[in-house]
């Protein structure tokens, strides 16, 4: 019996080794989700911060728009995402917001818009337009802006923001960001006003599955972590800088 007791004694502490790394989240994986238009500061700050507190969470970032994010958290490809979707999730997903953010006009420096305080819709009447491909808000705001006679020529489109900020800062024309998503420094960004856009990042998960510890400390996390509340031109600045050192590596 003495083999058979000593296998079974070895199977019994690998288990209870397996489980204590478990509850640790000691090789623990967790799959992120974030939409394309989320500021890459924002996460990156959260990922530091819970990276620094649990050390032993292998992460795996995706990035996509709102509806492939939803669809990889239904088919659990995605354990959490963060999404800022302008129409509410339907019933299969709970959310926890995070922040919210109001919508600006980015220029480069030396363009007519730098010079104003804001942006009012009416100002964009006949001017070029770079813009994401694929961006939600841009249909909701191109809506609104119609319906007041205010119509843009969309001139360069891009799935990725570095070529479409770098097209606005040639000065090709202007464009509608989240104020959060604005990472190249040199342009300026200005709020837009009448219409106002504003849209609320929020952390998602599929309702009523049951989730890993890994899944639970990062919802923690992403509840205690301190989001921005003001939107002073300070704080933004603070943002955008962020981002860029985010984004260059340093």
């Amino acid at each position: 019996m003495q083999p058979f007791l000593a296998t079974a004694a070895e199977q019994t502490a690998a288990a209870k080794s397996q489980a204590d790394a478990y509850w640790r989240l000691d090789d623990a994986p967790l799959k992120i989700g974030a939409m394309c238009t989320v500021g890459p500061a924002m996460i990156a700050d959260l990922i530091i911060k819970f990276r620094m507190d649990h050390p032993g969470v292998e992460l795996n970032i995706t990035d996509c728009n709102a509806r492939a994010l939803t669809e990889m958290l239904i088919a659990g490809d995605l354990d959490v995402a963060l999404v800022g979707a302008p129409d509410p999730l339907d019933d299969r997903f709970h959310t926890l917001e995070l922040f919210e953010e109001r919508f600006v006009i980015a220029v480069p420096r030396g363009h007519k818009f730098a010079a104003k305080n804001a942006v009012c819709g009416a100002d964009l009447h006949d001017e070029p337009n770079i813009n994401r491909s694929n961006f939600e808000y841009f249909d909701l705001a191109r809506t609104e802006l119609l319906s007041r006679g205010i119509m843009t020529r969309r001139v360069f489109t891009s799935e990725r923001d570095d070529w479409v900020q770098g097209m606005i800062r040639a000065g090709m024309g202007f464009g509608f960001f989240p104020e959060f998503s604005v990472t190249e420094t040199s342009l300026v960004i200005r709020p837009l006003v009448d219409p106002e856009f504003t849209r609320r990042v929020e952390l998602v998960t599929v309702r009523g599955r049951p989730h890993s510890p890994t899944v639970g400390a990062f919802v923690a996390e992403a509840r205690a972590f301190m989001w921005p509340k003001r939107r002073d031109r300070a704080a933004k600045q603070g943002w955008a800088d962020r981002a860029r050192d985010f984004l260059h590596g340093n």
